[in-house]
């Protein structure tokens, strides 16, 4: 059984019927291009749970309501992974998810805290800049010569543009805190437990989110897991282990789309490609035309900072989050 059929067993299985209760949260404009039936609504939380009646700041809120309502059994609560913006994430996963799930559940999302449209954080950097700087040019990858002197100025240069501009948000953009604002919505939205459906980081935030709310929890599906117990350089490798269990099947995929892929016909001779393709990019790397050289710290001159009031949301840089 795939994923999904897995969804909508678990979910609707001894799914009791409830009558939707009067929402603390008010449905309104929509801030993204998403199509109806999809609507929004913001809700105030604390910056610091810690300190509750101090600072707030606002959280966006989506839902699809249930295609057919009188079917209703609760709310499906939903988060692709990222951790990045999630609030079309209910148009976007809901034509994957079965009819029967569809008919009786909202399907709920939000964006986390420090991202898209919940207070994001700013690093004083636009969209070109971003894209240039993290996507084409040193992504997570060492140099051509195996030097990792460029990835290692950027984090810095990222993380001191990250702090000069949002320092005082920073402290606040947990995975923990992330789960305890999922725990305000599920109440705002006048549900006793939540169903819930993440993936990638989504399955570590739903993991944190059934620790600290175990009674809140109807029913948990966790799609692609990450293991929670390890961070940065130690996560990231257990990707690596994970493609390398699946490389066979990625081998018999590229065979069985030779025309389009073309490594090879048979599944050894993919490999052997493939390996002998890294090792060329090794010898004799290739750059994309119109990248640069990544930037020196500190720049020469004062980056160029691009207004948000007109567009939005500004743009967020990637966070790693702990609890």
């Amino acid at each position: 059984m795939g994923t999904l059929g897995v969804i909508a067993t678990t979910v609707l299985e001894s799914a009791k019927a409830t009558t939707p209760r009067p929402l603390a949260l008010k449905w309104g404009e929509w801030p993204t291009d998403a199509p109806a039936p999809q609507q929004c609504a913001t809700l105030k939380m604390p910056l610091d749970y810690r300190a509750p009646e101090g600072r707030t700041i606002k959280v966006e809120v989506s839902r699809i309501p249930p295609a057919k309502p009188e079917k209703r059994k609760g709310v499906l609560m939903l988060n692709g992974g990222g951790p990045g913006p999630s609030l079309d994430v209910p148009t976007a996963m809901g034509s994957l998810l079965p009819a029967e799930v569809r008919d009786s559940y909202d399907l709920a999302a939000f964006d986390p805290r420090g991202i898209g449209y919940s207070a994001p954080m700013n690093c004083g950097r636009d969209a070109d800049e971003l894209v240039r700087d993290e996507q084409m040019e040193v992504l997570s990858f060492p140099s051509g010569d195996g030097s990792t002197d460029g990835n290692v100025a950027y984090a810095k240069r990222m993380a001191k543009q990250c702090a000069d501009n949002s320092g005082n948000l920073l402290p606040h953009l947990t995975t923990a805190n992330v789960a305890r604002d999922m725990d305000r919505i599920h109440r705002a939205l006048g549900e006793r437990t939540i169903s819930y459906y993440g993936i990638s980081w989504g399955t570590y935030l739903g993991s944190l989110y059934r620790e600290l709310f175990p009674k809140t929890v109807e029913r948990m599906v966790i799609d692609s897991s990450v293991d929670p117990n390890e961070r940065g350089y130690d996560d990231f490798r257990t990707f690596s282990i994970a493609m390398e269990d699946r490389r066979l099947d990625l081998a018999r995929f590229a065979v069985a789309h030779n025309d389009t892929v073309r490594l090879g016909s048979t599944e050894r001779g993919v490999r052997q490609n493939y390996l002998a393709l890294t090792a060329k990019l090794d010898r004799e790397p290739v750059s994309l035309p119109g990248t640069a050289r990544a930037p020196t710290w500190p720049p020469t001159s004062p980056p160029t900072r691009t207004s948000t009031a007109s567009r939005s949301p500004p743009v967020s840089s990637r966070w790693v989050s702990s609890a």
